[in-house]
């Protein structure tokens, strides 16, 4: 069993415009109202807006359904390189696989985490729109609405509806097999584990509510996240595991999306087989984002963390160091790209090719953090000792 044990270039089209200085961009209430005073930086005038799921009309999701099934029937542009692909859906997915595996850090566990799939995420809604004629931008999914706490259920998430959502829960007696929604008939043939053999299998999934309950819910698990000032730490809080007194094990938001849908989800490696891979990491970007917007001046260029992570006689070890400098890379799918043009999701510091916001989601979390303040936050770090995942002795959601 292959589980998580924790977490192009720019192309110019209509909804991502670069060209004139912040000043231009409305100063509102969307991430970012900082950079909106700024007067020395370019940055891109018309971003794509990314919405939460359920706030698109049934149209709009049955738009982005169609694009993800347009690039599952496109043919592969990666077969010269790996035979076994089909389609343009597999080449992401390779991406993936491929990343992981690759070296002795991958891109779990080490500082290239996040703006590694930035720019996956960034390259897949490119490939959505440029190849498939997708309007719209990449949603996310803003899991706290699906706690308690917020009102919310896991089994009755809209991201799960069979008619306007991707599908549910995958049925036990038949290997997990989900048997409903758009990609019920859709077979996958890259993974498991980074297996490249093409043999077909179904999407699989085993829903674990527990895991939401345990990591989404935005008092306990989101807000405690804004109070960290370094990138390391605050990376290792969202993948890892935090050791909280006693002993008890309470796992990153990087957990929810992978362990709470499970099957596939929760395979490192070939996730991507799952559509809702995209939406959980354009949910993690956004927190990443949420978190940059809070104080712009020092987060928003802040990276760090090891280039590498690997098992030796004396247990996990890291080596090398994640900079400004360290590139990105996702094989043929995209250009290499350093991480410094994948930090500001607008781009304003003046050679990004990133051209995105996110809109509120209807919990309202932006409000809530700016009404108490970022000196208030900085005394909500998390409670207990932070262990990245690589290095969890136990799963956070074995």
């Amino acid at each position: 069993m292959y589980s998580f044990a924790f977490a192009l270039l720019f192309l110019h089209v209509p909804q991502a415009v670069f060209g004139l200085p912040a000043s231009s961009l409305p100063s509102n209430d969307l991430l970012f109202p900082e950079l909106a005073a700024r007067e020395d930086t370019p940055v891109c005038i018309e971003p794509r807006m990314r919405k939460e799921w359920r706030t698109l009309s049934d149209p709009e999701k049955s738009s982005y359904i169609s694009a993800i099934q347009c690039l599952w029937d496109l043919p592969s542009k990666g077969t010269d390189r790996i035979p076994q692909l089909r389609s343009r859906h597999d080449d992401f997915v390779y991406s993936h696989l491929e990343a992981t595996r690759f070296g002795s850090g991958g891109i779990h566990g080490v500082g290239v985490f996040l703006p590694w799939h930035r720019h996956f995420i960034w390259v897949y809604e490119n490939a959505l729109i440029n190849e498939c004629n997708y309007t719209g931008a990449q949603p996310y999914w803003d899991y706290s609405l699906e706690t308690r706490a917020a009102g919310g259920s896991w089994m009755t998430s809209p991201l799960f509806d069979a008619e306007t959502g991707f599908g549910g829960d995958g049925v036990r007696a038949l290997g997990g097999c989900i048997q409903d929604g758009p990609f019920k008939d859709r077979k996958i043939t890259l993974g498991p584990g980074d297996k490249v053999d093409g043999k077909e299998r179904c999407i699989d999934r085993t829903f674990s509510p527990t895991i939401v309950e345990g990591a989404a819910d935005w008092d306990s698990s989101m807000m405690p996240l804004w109070g960290i000032e370094k990138f390391e730490e605050f990376q290792g809080a969202v993948e890892g595991v935090r050791i909280l007194p006693g002993g008890v094990m309470k796992p990153g938001i990087h957990s929810v999306g992978h362990g709470g849908v499970g099957g596939e989800m929760q395979n490192v490696f070939s996730s991507p087989n799952d559509p809702l891979f995209f939406m959980h990491h354009a949910a993690l970007d956004r927190v990443w984002a949420l978190w940059q917007s809070l104080n712009p001046a020092t987060r928003v260029m802040a990276i760090g963390g090891p280039t590498g992570m690997a098992f030796g006689a004396g247990g996990m070890a890291s080596s090398g160091k994640t900079t400004l400098n360290t590139t990105v890379n996702l094989g043929f799918v995209a250009d290499e790209m350093p991480i410094h043009k994948l930090m500001d999701t607008t781009g304003a510091q003046g050679e990004g090719i990133l051209c995105y916001w996110y809109e509120k989601s209807p919990l309202g979390e932006e409000d809530m953090m700016r009404m108490r303040g970022v000196e208030n936050l900085a005394k909500m770090k998390p409670q207990g000792t932070v262990v990245p995942w690589a290095q969890a002795s136990v799963a956070p959601f074995a």
